[in-house]
């Protein structure tokens, strides 16, 4: 996110507090400053690409953690140096569980540093009840057959 760091190193903040993130002023001062490990984001539904859901993930340079707010059951797991292509989902192997709980942890952990909370001003989720499919169909509230 490039506005923390922007207000980081800007002498006022005056909407710091409304904007989630971390600051990359660290980089600035050192340029082989680590300042993470992986990266926690977000990718909200919007009705224009409506066979993308909500959803919110952490990565790091050789996992990725995936997970659908509202879908507890929709979770993915992914081993990006043994699957680059991300083509198994490991999130319910009993052999992968020891790197679904670090990636959780680490979720969990960033999604709190850095204030993470779902903004009131992106697209409705799916109403109560709708089945999603990647199958191209009118949405519940046009009223279209």
């Amino acid at each position: 996110m490039i506005s923390p760091r922007n207000f980081s190193i800007s002498p006022e903040r005056p909407c710091r507090k409304k904007i989630q993130g971390k600051s990359w002023k660290p980089l600035f001062d050192d340029p082989h400053t680590e300042i993470r490990s992986g990266f926690f984001y977000e990718y909200f539904f919007e009705r224009k690409f409506s066979a993308t859901p909500t959803l919110l993930a952490y990565r790091t340079k050789s996992a990725k953690f995936v997970t659908y707010p509202h879908h507890e059951d929709w979770v993915e797991l992914f081993d990006l140096n043994a699957d680059p292509y991300e083509r198994e989902n490991l999130a319910d192997s009993t052999e992968h569980s020891a790197l679904r709980s670090r990636m959780e942890d680490l979720y969990e952990k960033e999604k709190a540093a850095v204030g993470y909370v779902y903004p009131d001003y992106t697209d409705k989720l799916w109403p109560e009840g709708y089945i999603h499919t990647k199958e191209r169909r009118p949405y519940p509230w046009q009223n279209k057959p």
